[in-house]
């Protein structure tokens, strides 16, 4: 994408237009089109809660597809297929860390875990129930100043029968190595079961 795209980029209305051909709550995976027209570049050009909706159809659904070139099926969100994100993406994204040296925290990684989190809550939300709570416009626009997305991801949740769950935070710590969270199907079980994701 061409930088200072003059008035048409910074308006967004190319950006409302790639957002248009994909329905919310889409059950399949992105098309070579859609993906191409919704890349970070252009989603970071959305704000506010236009931004965090949309932001979770499509990093589910890009996660996804990815799955899908690498051989797994993950499209039919049954607590099973946590497995798969966990071994495939977050064990891999562990290990590199801890071999390269990347802080947990790294923007580079913080992608990855906005479509592990979109997926994780997707999952937990279609098979036990609740909805997503997202930021409010003054804490996006704060860790968009600050550049830390971190501060968004922290007000970022799923809520199930009045128990916040975290689940980009979830997807971070199941990086980091602290042990906190082993796996993303650990914390699912648990919450399945009443408990609290973080006994």
């Amino acid at each position: 994408m061409k930088r200072g795209g003059g008035k048409r980029h910074q308006d967004g209305r190319s950006v409302h237009r790639a957002l248009d051909q994909i329905p919310s709550g889409i059950d399949r995976p992105l098309k070579s089109s859609e993906a191409e027209a919704l890349t970070a570049e252009t989603l970071k050009s959305l704000r506010g809660k236009e931004f965090l909706e949309k932001s979770i159809d499509y990093f589910r659904k890009s996660l996804e597809t990815v799955a899908l070139r690498d051989g797994y099926d993950i499209g039919d969100y049954s607590p099973d297929r946590l497995r798969i994100v966990d071994d495939h993406w977050l064990e891999s994204a562990k290990e590199a860390c801890a071999k390269e040296g990347i802080p947990p925290e790294s923007g580079v990684l913080w992608s990855m875990y906005h479509g592990v989190g979109s997926y994780f809550g997707t999952v937990i939300i279609r098979n036990l129930g609740g909805r997503w709570r997202t930021p409010s416009t003054l804490t996006f626009w704060l860790s968009q100043a600050l550049a830390r997305p971190g501060i968004l991801f922290n007000h970022w949740y799923v809520e199930v029968k009045g128990e916040k769950i975290p689940v980009f935070r979830i997807a971070r710590w199941r990086c980091d190595g602290s042990g906190r969270v082993r796996s993303l199907a650990e914390a699912y079980e648990k919450i399945a079961s009443g408990k609290s994701w973080s006994d």
